[in-house]
């Protein structure tokens, strides 16, 4: 209930609130939350031994999606570089393909040129690593940018910045629910779960809950230097708060799309992404999306329908 009244609360306040305002709580907010870390890290250490029980569990035969947040478990012994070579050794590259978001900015906008040959990965030291590593693959889209690394690289990433969202179905995310990947989430939550955006632009204009802008002209420059203009909305702000990922933990569980495993301060979740999906499908079905209660349009039913069939007829 608490966690409901705070979310409208945010809604109210950031509607009415003057600009100086909303500046001042973020900045209390960001040292809020920078000082947690900091406690965190002094309190808790991770062995090396312990991420490696964590990874043994993991049934990795697929192309994987990796979000990472340490400062969510502790402080890691080895640090990125340990913890980079040990998702390397898990997702065997010269089979399957590892992805991880590449985000440019913290908060995605679209006033900046997106040079994907110096824009930088704001989503943590890991994901660096890995996109400054040779042979990895960056994707165009300006706002939610992601590096691929194997066989599937450039199927995954080269026509992302095509769609008219950034979660369309030429996106890595549209991509990995189609051949049947899994989502890790290494210390990040159930907020983190960007893929859950796909499930968003899958069902479209019929969507619920109205979830984007209008859309932005991005200009984009790519490997060789060439300047195009990238069109792509950004999502709703009043939208964003509404958002509870958090509603599907429990279900997911229980149905087996996702496990769980206690790390530090934190866990260890790994999802499977179609299965993932198949629940949020029929839970919009049954009149419940991520932002709250909605009703059933025939439209709507007729669509989902089809998503669920179409879902269960993919190889």
């Amino acid at each position: 209930m608490k966690r409901h009244l705070k979310r409208y609360f945010d809604i109210v306040f950031f509607a009415l609130a003057p600009g100086f305002l909303k500046r001042a709580v973020k900045r209390r907010g960001e040292k809020r939350y920078l000082k947690q870390i900091s406690e965190r890290m002094k309190r808790t250490r991770i062995s090396k031994e312990e991420v490696d029980s964590v990874f043994d569990e993991m049934q990795l035969g697929c192309d994987v999606m990796f979000h990472t947040s340490t400062m969510n478990i502790g402080k890691v012994a080895g640090g990125t570089k340990f913890l980079a070579e040990r998702i390397e050794k898990a997702v065997d590259t010269s089979k399957h393909t590892l992805l991880l978001s590449a985000l440019p900015y913290s908060f995605p906008h679209v006033d900046t040129v997106f040079d994907v040959r110096t824009a930088p990965v704001a989503v943590g030291a890991v994901n660096e690593y890995f996109a400054l590593m040779d042979g990895a693959k960056r994707s165009l889209h300006p706002t939610h940018s992601v590096v691929a690394i194997g066989p599937r690289a450039d199927e995954y990433v080269s026509a992302h910045h095509l769609d008219e969202t950034p979660f369309g179905q030429n996106s890595p995310y549209r991509k990995l629910i189609e051949n049947n990947g899994k989502i890790v989430m290494f210390g990040a939550t159930m907020d983190n779960i960007t893929e859950l955006h796909a499930v968003e632009d899958m069902v479209g204009p019929l969507y619920p809950v109205k979830i984007y802008t209008e859309t932005y002209d991005v200009k984009v420059v790519d490997y060789d230097g060439r300047e195009l203009t990238v069109k792509t909305p950004l999502h709703l702000q009043s939208a964003s708060i509404r958002r509870n990922p958090w509603k599907l933990r429990e279900g997911l569980l229980e149905c087996g799309a996702m496990s769980a495993r206690k790390l530090g301060e934190g866990e260890v979740l790994v999802i499977d992404m179609r299965r993932m999906v198949f629940f949020c499908l029929n839970m919009l079905l049954g009149g419940e999306s991520l932002y709250g209660r909605h009703k059933v349009s025939a439209e709507l039913r007729e669509k989902l329908n089809e998503l669920i069939v179409s879902l269960k007829n993919t190889k």
